[in-house]
């Protein structure tokens, strides 16, 4: 009886030790970089530009410019600059909620930066 419980123990474990290997080897796929505050390889391409209204043309302040390990915000100026690896999605979002968040990507074609400049379309009242 004790041989058939420890057997029966030795498979139970064996079976929790692959799902969680699974599991775990699932969580990576897609993960994309390292979190925050880890530099990227890769990251070697400055992307740069300005962030205006596309209604008054006017510069937008705090807007956060997200790449897929590094971030960025622009200044007074709509003005801002982010390292990037050679191709990336870039995501704008405004933190106040005025404007439509926009996502373009970047292609680098040999040269090592781009000037993107950035128009955020207004949000509507119901929006």
């Amino acid at each position: 009886m004790k041989t058939i419980k420890t057997k029966l123990l030795k498979l139970y474990n064996a079976s929790i030790v692959g799902v969680l290997a699974i599991l775990g080897f699932m969580a990576c796929v897609n993960a994309g970089c390292a979190k925050y505050g880890v530099p990227c390889a890769e990251a070697k391409h400055l992307v740069k530009g300005n962030v205006s209204s596309q209604k008054t043309q006017q510069p937008i302040k705090g807007v956060n410019v997200i790449a897929e390990c590094n971030h960025s915000q622009t200044n007074e100026s709509g003005d801002y600059q982010i390292k990037t690896p050679p191709r990336v999605h870039l995501h704008f979002r405004d933190p106040a909620g005025n404007y439509k968040n926009l996502d373009t990507l970047i292609e680098f074609q040999g040269e090592t930066s781009k000037t993107v400049n950035i128009q955020l379309t207004p949000k509507e009242n119901n929006e």
